[in-house]
């Protein structure tokens, strides 16, 4: 009778140059993960959870190379890894051969002492599909640019306030002050300091305080104008993460009911997390409450078109080094679009329950400003559809990001020309592990260093 030992397979991967190498291996694992997410509705006790079926398997490795001629194997399967595109794993337990790209960090120990003639490799390789890339990035970043500059933000903005009554416009226009003067405060990290970007913002930024401080201004106006001053420096030279930064923070002071300035907050909030409590909303007179909330929607709608035209297209000087770096700034975007998709679909279903329809079965007739058309969140989603084709296309071309334990002590001019062959990439080298004043004259055996191959 066999047993599971009987069964196992050889392990091998395949490069995507169609290079195949065989391994040993330690006690194999495998990560499988559900894409779920959890729906919950007011006024009801239950939880609708949306089964979207399965991400791709990980699997977790640890790989041996042993013998007198282990680093010479391990130096042509670490060239096999770092082949951009996907590979094929014949793993030993789980499968025949399948695609997939090596993941994440790879770490590569050598074990001169605790275990002569072996070289490890503690690696993941994540299950994909072989053409998961856009074929023509030029297209989409041609989609980004037209997805930014659709009047759809604006248009529903304008549509959805209600300023009818005195009361109500002059309440409109001193919350709309308060996010103006706030988020060119708030942009002020995304700025390079070049007095030609921070001159036209302090021009639209006066022109947008005059048509509000006269309330000459239209809906409509204000909102292009806003959008003018958000955008402006998303392709300013200052370093990407601060103004990444700068866009993630004005939206995340909005969704938790913060607003942009003193006077921007979300309405009736009271929980901390930028949404409208129905109780507190009497019903037929939420106008006050819906025009702030619109306000701070169309800014957070911003920030995100903000986000998504740094991050697609870097400034001179700034392009992406590894791919773990763009995955980064992907699930940022990501997570920021996410949490304005909760936030604001929250405080849509507030304003419904606040503001009841006169007739039940007619959606229309509900409360000033209540109903979603999805014309901004459709082209919200189609930017940043459009800019995750580009950062996943970009990330598919980068080297990975490596890990390699020092087996003896060295210099970091001894490992730079050890993991790059030469020491061109010395400062980039240095720059990565941000090295200690000790550790620029010498690594102790043992240290993980952090290389791009």
């Amino acid at each position: 009778m066999s047993n599971a030992y009987d069964r196992l397979r050889p392990a091998a991967y395949t490069a995507p140059n169609g290079d195949r190498m065989g391994f040993e291996f330690e006690d194999v694992t495998k990560t499988i993960s559900k894409k779920t997410t959890a729906h919950d509705f007011p006024d009801t006790n239950v939880t609708y959870v949306e089964d979207r079926g399965m991400r791709g398997r990980r699997y977790p490795m640890r790989v041996i190379f042993s013998g007198d001629d282990h680093d010479i194997a391990a130096d042509r399967f670490e060239n096999l890894l770092t082949q951009k595109g996907p590979g094929k794993l014949e793993h030993p337990a789980y499968g025949e051969a399948q695609i997939a790209i090596p993941f994440g960090d790879i770490v590569r120990t050598t074990a001169l002492v605790t275990a002569g003639n072996q070289t490890t490799f503690d690696i993941t390789f994540y299950a994909t599909v072989e053409d998961v890339y856009p074929s023509d990035v030029g297209d989409t970043s041609a989609a980004i640019s037209v997805a930014i500059a659709s009047t759809a933000f604006a248009v529903q903005f304008a549509a959805s306030v209600d300023i009818s009554r005195p009361s109500a416009k002059a309440g409109f226009l001193a919350t709309m002050k308060a996010i103006v003067n706030g988020a060119k405060a708030g942009l002020q990290k995304a700025v390079d300091g070049t007095a030609a970007l921070t001159a036209g913002m302090d021009r639209v930024n006066t022109a947008l305080n005059n048509a509000l401080t006269t309330g000459i201004g239209t809906p409509l106006s204000l909102a292009a104008q806003l959008k003018s001053l958000a955008l402006a420096p998303a392709r300013s030279a200052a370093l990407l993460r601060d103004r990444l930064a700068a866009y993630k923070a004005l939206a995340t002071s909005i969704f938790r009911g913060q607003g942009t300035g003193t006077g921007g907050g979300t309405g009736s909030s009271d929980d901390g997390a930028g949404v409208l409590v129905p109780g507190l909303v009497a019903p037929g007179i939420g106008a006050a409450a819906a025009n702030t909330f619109h306000a701070n929607a169309l800014t957070a709608q911003y920030m995100i078109l903000g986000q998504a035209s740094a991050a697609a297209q870097p400034v001179e000087g700034q392009a992406y080094a590894s791919r773990d770096e763009v995955v980064e700034v992907l699930d940022g975007l990501l997570e920021l679009f996410g949490d304005y998709t909760a936030w604001a679909d929250a405080n849509f279903a507030a304003l419904t329950a606040a503001t009841p329809a006169i007739d039940p079965f007619d959606p229309v007739a509900t409360g000033p400003g209540s109903l979603d058309t999805g014309g901004a969140q459709a082209q919200l989603k189609a930017v940043v559809s459009a800019t995750v084709a580009v950062l996943m296309s970009t990330a598919a071309l980068l080297p990975p990001r490596r890990v390699f334990v020092t087996p003896r002590d060295a210099t970091p001019l001894d490992l730079c020309a050890r993991l790059y062959g030469g020491l061109d990439d010395l400062d980039d080298f240095i720059a990565a592990n941000d090295f200690t004043a000790d550790q620029l004259l010498f690594i102790p055996a043992g240290t993980p260093v952090v290389y791009f191959a």
